[in-house]
């Protein structure tokens, strides 16, 4: 019902009671920013907005699960690379150990120096974790190397296969990151729109509400000012109106 502080002409303090209800209604959606506080204030835009919210929920969920992924290549990422250098540096010690003018005794240096470098691959493997999971993962020719270790003098070609398959676990999450990146992008940009959709609905229009304010002043203003210049000039009148 449209809300009008004058009633067959002259003002009521009816009409003044409802405008000041309207006043205080203004006042209070505009210092709560909500224009949606409960389902009765709009029952289409209330229901919009509880699936806006659900959808918001869903939104964040799998942005999460997305950045653990991530958090996790991440862990593994490191951890190989760390692996990568020890299995560079036992290839590199093997090419060392088995030149022609390699003494026995440079030999035996060489040989500790591997078995040094295994037990870090060792430690590397058994502690690199994402939460209470192992991070990392053997295979084959990498297990070969840490159950049996390295000889100075042993086939480099096995180093070599180790050395490939990590490189190629590397590329492999590298290339995973890069598709996670791209769901997360996507992820925020969906939960920026919705945002922005569920602000417009739930939100205080700013302008509208300091338009909305202004016309409650005026016709408050404007019935009191009417009243009073009616108990001026018939109060028996006035007091009927107010009755």
């Amino acid at each position: 019902m449209s809300t009008s502080a004058l009633q067959g002409g002259a003002p009521t303090l009816r009409g003044l009671h409802e405008v000041c209800k309207q006043t205080m209604e203004t006042r209070e959606q505009a210092a709560s920013g909500k224009r949606v506080k409960a389902f009765s204030d709009s029952p289409a835009d209330a229901v919009s907005i509880a699936a806006m919210s659900s959808l918001k929920r869903s939104l964040q969920s799998q942005l999460a699960l997305v950045e653990d992924r991530i958090s996790r290549s991440q862990v593994a990422d490191g951890g190989y690379a760390q692996v990568e250098s020890v299995l560079l540096r036992i290839r590199n010690l093997q090419s060392s150990a088995q030149s022609a003018s390699a003494s026995d005794t440079e030999v035996a240096a060489v040989q500790a120096e591997i078995d040094a470098s295994v037990n870090s691959l060792r430690f590397i493997y058994g502690s690199t974790s994402y939460g209470d999971h192992p991070a990392l993962e053997a295979d084959e020719a990498v297990q070969a190397v840490l159950d049996g270790g390295a000889s100075a003098n042993g086939d480099p070609t096995e180093t070599l296969d180790a050395l490939y398959n990590v490189a190629h676990r590397r590329a492999s999450l590298g290339a995973q990151a890069m598709e996670w990146a791209t769901q997360v992008h996507t992820l925020q940009a969906a939960q920026s729109n919705l945002t922005e959709v569920h602000s417009r609905i739930e939100d205080v229009d700013a302008a509208e509400q300091v338009v909305e304010a202004t016309r409650l002043k005026l016709m408050s203003d404007g019935s009191i000012s009417a009243l009073r210049e009616l108990i001026d000039v018939n109060s028996e009148e006035a007091v009927k109106l107010l009755s």
